[in-house]
């Protein structure tokens, strides 16, 4: 075993039921090599109030819940382009037509009739 085993790290994997088959290979080998580490376990896992706070994390889908935030937070490089084309395709005809000579020589030519 290489290292220091992160007992906590195990039982949390235990009581989540993520603990791979070397890892409750470990946590066995732990809890059998003192009487006071098995008792100690023993008593983490009948525990109710500790079990039902780790349970709680269990019903977590931890993968769709990335996803649903990358979609809300994370918004795609398309539709960056299609905000920013959007935008361009409103305010460029009155660009447009504020450079268009037809429409100063109109604007002038009211503010001689005037």
């Amino acid at each position: 075993m290489k290292g220091k085993l992160n007992v906590e790290k195990l039982v949390a994997k235990y009581l989540l039921g993520d603990i791979t088959a070397l890892e409750r290979k470990q946590l066995e080998d732990w809890t059998k090599s003192s009487p006071e580490r098995k008792e100690f376990f023993n008593r983490l896992c009948t525990n109710i109030a500790f079990r039902e706070r780790y349970e709680a994390y269990s019903h977590i889908n931890s993968h769709l819940a990335w996803e649903r935030f990358k979609k809300k937070y994370c918004p795609s490089i398309i539709s960056t382009y299609l905000k920013y084309a959007a935008i361009f395709s409103i305010f460029a005809p009155f660009a447009i037509n504020l450079f268009d000579n037809s429409v100063l020589e109109g604007y002038f030519m009211l503010l001689i009739l005037c």
